[in-house]
């Protein structure tokens, strides 16, 4: 078979095995740094240009969007821009969604289909949990706690059974059980899987010790001819919501006459950084062989043992503010175990002057009140099985329907086995709130993208109108937020080839990744915490609050998968590594002394600590 030389220039023995092995099954451990995305891409394109096969017979699996974008930026040079776009490259969510909308009628669920997030989930059964005169005998933490198993215990049966009959009814789906949904798809409907099977006959699935028991179900129900697994177990940080480690020790067993290729040569770190790194993951016991190898000169890294929070945030500041280890913010990352240290350095950084972008939902501009409020109107009009959303959207920004109207109005859908919705429009009592929600839901359903349906739906509602009336003017910067933000999303739409329509938005708002906010491209120190730093790098990294208690943490099960989380910390920095530790921390206004985490001990790379 001729091929071009250009697609293993450059790859080391290890990566060019990757891309050339004519394997049905390929597991691929590719440890931090060393190349993976390279690696993916070029076989990719040894696939489209040396064995004629076409992009579009290919999905690859991801667990970021951002690394969805990344790996079609970089195969677009190798094959060209069109054959690239034309790649089926997403998430898991994402690809279930895509799945449900084309064939979700085959379980009764209609494209126009509402994804409840956990927050929507929680609210649900709380009220359910009243209304069934539960709420004294169990509580939504416990209701959850049953969710998935074969057969829940009651009283939280009741409430689950309940919970299922109103997604049903709302034409929705749990955010959580996305998947779950889709392998009953191919499990009741094999012939939708064989659909699949004959579309895609390449499957490419990344961060393979991150998957579930679901995502893996998913795999072996897609039962793909050519399966290519990608991930690294040193990294497997998501036990705590449901992912296991055992996929990818066991794949070998799992899927017969896989091929192991093991990348251990790291291109990103320094040798000292690598040799901590190895130190540090060594201690763990449940995993595969493998050793990271660096050939990039550099300094060990630094430890700080500082008295308390506040002086380690002003020596990061400091040393930031002068750049004394970056040519500008971006090179600098700050990372915790735990969203209070980062919100606390945040606060610290910009009362020093810091540009700073905080990778949390904390300051997201769509989770402010009337935004949430517009996006269920928007679904109230898209879906109008919703009636939760549509109690929302009939009663904002003022109500137009009074408790006792809603109980008629409620009664009359009961009786005539209609939707909230179509009540109002056929009740003859309800003339007025069915001629304006008829003409705002014409007018948003008439605009063509999602910015344009957000915009209509204001103006519809005049809420720029009210909010200066008001004087609030703060009210008045979240929706330009909010529109900013939209407009954002459908630039890397249309840079990645997919919709920008408001369905499509609206399904993203719920199964959206933490790290949609590294797309901005502002010059800014970043802020995350470890688990939102996966698959990132940075030239410089802090790794703040290193004591026993907070990393590892005190409430843990599983020290190995918290050693996990520090080996990823340590391996995002390129250059520089910074670990600080305070002798003390003070918690709801008592203080507490603290001892160095048992990790900087693990590391073991010969650095000093400074004391400054």
């Amino acid at each position: 078979m001729k091929r071009l030389p250009s697609l293993t220039d450059g790859l080391n023995n290890e990566q060019a095995a990757a891309v050339l092995s004519e394997s049905k099954r390929i597991l691929m451990l590719a440890g931090a740094g060393t190349g993976k995305t390279r690696t993916l891409t070029h076989r990719l394109a040894h696939l489209n240009l040396n064995c004629r096969v076409g992009t579009s017979s290919v999905i690859a699996i991801t667990f970021t969007r951002a690394a969805a974008k990344e790996m079609k930026d970089r195969l677009g040079p190798l094959i060209g821009d069109k054959e690239a776009k034309k790649l089926n490259c997403s998430t898991f969510h994402a690809l279930a969604v895509r799945i449900l909308k084309e064939w979700g009628h085959r379980l009764g669920l209609d494209k126009q289909f509402t994804i409840y997030s956990q927050e929507d989930r929680e609210e649900i059964i709380k009220s359910i949990l009243a209304t069934l005169g539960l709420a004294s005998q169990t509580s939504v933490n416990k209701v959850i706690e049953q969710m998935g198993r074969t057969n829940p215990r009651e009283p939280e049966a009741s409430v689950l059974r309940e919970y299922g009959w109103q997604l049903r009814r709302y034409n929705a789906v749990d955010l959580d059980h996305l998947i779950r949904k889709v392998n009953e798809l191919f499990v009741k409907h094999s012939d939708v899987a064989e659909y699949y099977r004959r579309q895609w006959k390449y499957v490419f699935v990344d961060e393979f010790q991150d998957t579930d028991k679901e995502q893996l179900q998913f795999v072996k129900l897609l039962s793909p001819e050519n399966l290519f697994v990608i991930g690294d177990d040193f990294q497997a940080i998501y036990g705590w919501r449901g992912a296991r480690v055992e996929n990818i020790l066991q794949f070998p067993n799992e899927f017969a006459g896989t091929e192991v290729i093991k990348l251990e040569q790291n291109y990103r770190s320094t040798k000292p950084i690598i040799e901590a790194a190895n130190n540090l993951i060594k201690h763990n016991e449940n995993q595969t062989a493998k050793t990271l190898i660096a050939n990039k000169d550099g300094l060990p890294y630094d430890r700080f043992e500082l008295s308390s929070q506040d002086s380690e945030a002003e020596i990061i500041a400091g040393l930031i503010k002068q750049k004394a280890l970056g040519e500008s913010y971006s090179d600098y990352a700050i990372l915790a175990r735990t969203n209070a240290q980062i919100d606390f350095m945040y606060y610290k950084l910009r009362a020093a002057g810091i540009p700073c972008l905080v990778l949390s939902g904390s300051d997201d501009p769509l989770k402010k009140n009337d935004v949430r409020s517009i996006i269920s109107y928007l679904i109230s009009i898209f879906n109008p099985k919703d009636e939760r959303n549509f109690k929302r959207a009939i009663n904002f920004p003022e109500p137009i329907i009074a408790e006792m109207q809603m109980k008629e109005l409620q009664k009359y859908a009961t009786d005539h086995s209609l939707t909230l919705r179509d009540a109002m429009i056929q009740h003859e009592n309800f003339s007025m709130s069915r001629s304006f929600f008829t003409e705002v839901s014409d007018r948003v359903l008439s605009a063509d993208t999602a910015l344009h349906s957000f915009t209509e739906l204001a103006e519809c509602l005049d809420l720029r109108g009210r909010y200066s009336e008001r004087n609030l003017h703060n009210r008045i910067q979240d929706l330009d937020d909010a529109q900013q933000y939209i407009y954002y999303w459908m630039e890397r739409q249309q840079a990645i080839g997919e919709d920008c329509d408001a369905p499509t938005f609206l399904k993203w708002v719920r199964i959206r990744d933490i790290q949609e906010k590294l797309m901005d491209t502002k010059d800014a120190v970043k802020i995350m915490t470890i688990h939102g730093s996966k698959g990132l790098e940075f030239p410089t990294v802090f790794l703040i609050g290193m004591n026993e208690g907070i990393f590892p943490s005190k409430n843990t099960r599983d020290m190995e998968e918290e050693r996990r989380l520090a080996y990823v910390a340590v391996t995002r920095a390129k250059q520089n590594l910074i670990i600080s530790s305070t002798r003390e921390s003070v918690s709801w206004g008592k203080t507490e002394i603290m001892e160095p985490s048992r990790f900087i001990a693990e590391l073991n790379a010969g650095s000093e600590s400074i004391e400054p």
